[in-house]
């Protein structure tokens, strides 16, 4: 396991954008979205201001293989802070675990 961690951050450490939410390592971008390594499809980004600004947006990822887990995630920015949820696929959605990242969504490169 740790051997494991140490892989994804010494991967994910090459990138410029990789950021810490508690023991999840995002790694945004549009065609290649990571989280601890498992590509992520962005199915929904709703924008709270009118400048379509990633500072204050909320953005949903499904994982790319739906078969390996029934979770989702949500990456809420407001505030100069960034939340990273982890929620079931339930209607409505649990949130199982929430944490505060490192960065903010600005370092998004699209």
């Amino acid at each position: 396991m740790r051997m494991m961690l140490a892989a994804l951050i010494s991967l994910t450490s090459l990138s410029a954008h990789a950021f810490q939410c508690g023991p999840f390592i995002v790694n945004p971008d549009h065609y290649r979205t990571t989280i601890n390594g498992d590509l992520q499809n962005i199915v929904n980004v709703v924008f709270q201001d009118h400048t379509r600004s990633y500072n204050q947006a909320t953005l949903t990822l499904l994982p790319k293989s739906l078969t390996d887990t029934d979770k989702q995630y949500r990456l809420i920015a407001a505030g100069g802070r960034t939340t990273l949820e982890l929620l079931t696929r339930e209607h409505p959605p649990r949130v199982l675990n929430r944490e505060v990242c490192d960065s903010n969504l600005s370092d998004f490169d699209w």
